[in-house]
């Protein structure tokens, strides 16, 4: 396997934009330094961009759209959206043809009981139709929503806890030849009706990008876990005993209940519902299996939400959507355990009002939703009390 390199346009810049970030990060990874004067001026694709490892480089199952390259045992890049100049990426647009993704959905009035459907299409149908993407490589647009997003909270998270999250620190974003972004928009429209040709040139219309990213640790992803799900034969304990190959999957999770009770506590949310059909970080196929996310896309400032009830709706689905990711880890199905949420909220309204006596400024609209809270979970507690005694 090649991964040759090809002359790049960088549009954005760590160095540039947050360089108290970029001088964290080459304090932390000093290997950094000398790969950081090649990336500004190139980057590498993988030729085949098929699963596999190929001494540092290494491409994970169902990661479409990026591989990564270790530079140490703790550090990786990733590169996404280099796809374009794959010498396989026809061949790989045939694989995403013929693969097909089943998706549940329901469409019911806020409060009305919810009725599922389920829908199987291709994942090429699913990036282009459902997610809003083009299937196999990476706009400049979502390339720069990325890495701007991610950039923000890393940077909000180095001044308040004095260390890097564990979301991608972005690093460059590259646009690719506009010569190359019309041969890649041909490729996807010949796999397409007619009918749909103008939805994949109006997702190209600002072009096409690479994003580079470090990240601690190789980003594998709970919804690729290849471990048997909870059945008469494999009981929990023989589940938790298979997670607990690297981490403990106590840590794991808590790890992840720690970085959402961060990101409300530093003004963000990360379940905008506006990101909804494209994914959210919380999501399993978004969590990573060191207890960090990727694909910050999601991260919303509270303060731009129109109004309070807004904001209330967002976090009640960020929590949700935890909980179904966790048991997803925990069990092999987010189906199992849907009592669970409790738990979780509990857990990480606890983590946020530790950061409120540490003297952590809270956002008022988590303020106002964690005393909402409380004195929901009060009356629970007290309803529950005079049942007993009857």
């Amino acid at each position: 396997m090649e991964f040759p390199w090809f002359q790049g346009e960088p549009v954005w810049e760590l160095a540039r934009v947050q360089p108290q970030l970029h001088a964290a990060i080459r304090d932390q990874v000093p290997q950094l330094a000398g790969l950081l004067t090649d990336l500004s001026s190139h980057f590498p694709a993988q030729t085949q961009p098929v699963p596999g490892q190929w001494g540092a480089y290494q491409r994970p199952r169902s990661h479409w759209r990026a591989f990564y390259y270790s530079i140490g045992p703790h550090s990786v890049l990733a590169v996404k959206g280099s796809e374009a100049h794959s010498q396989d990426f026809s061949a790989m647009l045939d694989v995403m043809a013929r693969q097909s993704a089943s998706l549940s959905y329901s469409i019911a009035r806020p409060g009305a009981p919810h009725r599922h459907s389920q829908a199987v299409m291709s994942v090429l149908e699913r990036f282009l139709f459902i997610e809003n993407k083009l299937p196999g490589v990476v706009t400049l647009g979502e390339a720069l929503s990325q890495a701007q997003r991610s950039c923000q909270f890393q940077a909000a998270h180095l001044r308040q806890h004095g260390q890097l999250a564990r979301v991608p620190l972005p690093l460059l974003v590259h646009r690719i030849h506009p010569g190359q972004t019309g041969q890649i928009v041909s490729q996807i429209c010949s796999r397409v009706e007619a009918d749909h040709h103008p939805r994949v040139q109006a997702l190209a219309t600002d072009g096409l990008g690479v994003l580079i990213y470090w990240y601690p640790a190789l980003p594998l992803r709970v919804a690729h876990l290849e471990i048997p799900p909870l059945s008469a034969q494999v009981s929990l304990q023989q589940r938790l005993s298979a997670l607990g190959h690297g981490d403990l999957p106590g840590l794991i999770v808590d790890r992840w209940t720690q970085l959402l009770a961060r990101m409300l506590c530093l003004g963000y949310v990360p379940a905008d519902p506006l990101s909804s059909l494209q994914g959210l970080c919380l999501e399993a196929h978004n969590l990573t299996l060191d207890g960090g996310m990727v694909d910050l896309d999601s991260l919303r400032p509270m303060a731009s939400f129109p109004n309070q009830a807004h904001v209330q709706l967002a976090l009640e689905r960020s929590l949700e959507v935890l909980t179904q990711s966790l048991i997803q880890f925990l069990s092999g199905d987010p189906a199992h355990l849907t009592a669970a949420s409790g738990a979780v909220r509990e857990q990480v309204a606890r983590l946020c009002r530790e950061a409120g006596d540490r003297g952590h400024l809270m956002p008022e609209p988590l303020a106002r939703f964690l005393n909402a809270q409380s004195a929901f979970d009060s009356l629970v507690l007290s309803l529950q009390s005079s049942l007993d005694l009857e």
